[in-house]
Formats: C-alpha cells, structure tokens, sequence
C-alpha cells in the first residue's frame, strides 16, 4: 500500500482492515480465502529480499481486543505463508481502533499469537 523513506531506509508497509472477531477478545484475519492477501505476502517477502524493509500493519476495527492472530481456520494457505514469510524477515504490527461518527484513531499495539 505505501513506500515509506526514513532517513535513508525504505520501508514497504500494507496494511490489513480487521473486523473479524468470534469472542470480542481476539481479532482474526482474513475473514474469507483471500489469494490476493497470500500475493501480497510474497511481494513483501521479495522486498524483503532485495534489502527494502517488509511490514503487515493489521489495523482492527474494533475496540476491547486483547489480541490478534491469523484465521488459519478460514485460510491455511494464508496462515502458513504468513508463518513462512515471517521466519523470512517480514514483520507484523496490530494495532486497534477508537471509533467515533467523526473518526478512527489508531489506539494501541495489540499482542500477535
């Protein structure tokens, strides 16, 4: 989604709209098989490669989320291509929202499993 340059580092960022929640407490993504979502991972994953470095922002939706983990149930091939470009040198950050009518703001940093 973004190129990012910070003090001569270049920072490729996607970011991930969360809503998915079966408890209230725990945010899952993706919410249906998305081939587009795994492409992504692996473009990160060539980033990566090439020395730019490679981040997932998984930005929740929702409020009171204690943590946040991949719906392996819903798409294990995205699960263990997320696990794969992880080990890789990909990095994930979670973070949720406060929701207003006026706005979303970003909150806190939410605990990946």
């Amino acid at each position: 989604d973004f190129l990012l340059n910070k003090k001569n580092r270049k920072i490729y960022l996607e970011v991930k709209n969360v809503t998915l929640s079966f408890d209230g407490k725990i945010a899952q993504f993706p919410d249906a098989v998305t081939e587009r979502g795994k492409k992504h991972l692996l473009k990160l994953e060539e980033a990566n490669n090439k020395g730019f470095e490679s981040y997932v922002l998984f930005l929740i939706q929702r409020e009171n989320i204690k943590e946040f983990m991949i719906a392996g149930n819903i798409d294990a091939k995205y699960y263990s291509t997320f696990i794969d470009v992880k080990k890789k040198g990909v990095k994930f950050l979670a973070y949720d929202c406060t929701l207003s009518s006026k706005e979303i703001k970003v909150n806190k940093s939410i605990n990946i499993l």
